[in-house]
């Protein structure tokens, strides 16, 4: 790994992962109305959760599911907003948790 800076060292490692994730289901916002393939919703949504966040997503049913594994210390209360954020992206607004 080579930092940005030679004089600085070398970058710090990331914190440790949980380890179980945190599933959260995101389902249509009303199921009377096409909201699009839930594989591209998942995407979309992963895209803009922080990096150092482990995310998969699985898709039953037109739902989706995602296992999100923060950092060691994140709580299930941090993840539920941060998915809550990123469903506000106008891309999203089909979906809710």
């Amino acid at each position: 790994m080579t930092a940005a800076n030679p004089e600085e060292g070398p970058e710090p490692a990331p914190p440790p992962l949980r380890r179980s994730p945190y599933r959260l289901p995101v389902v249509p916002r009303r199921p009377d109305t096409p909201c699009g393939a839930p594989e591209l919703a998942a995407a979309r949504l992963i895209a803009q959760l922080p990096s150092a966040w482990h995310c998969t997503s699985t898709h039953p049913d037109g739902a989706l599911i995602l296992e999100i594994t923060p950092p060691e210390g994140v709580r299930r209360g941090t993840v539920k907003a941060a998915v809550d954020r990123a469903l506000t992206d106008p891309a999203l607004r089909a979906w809710r948790q």
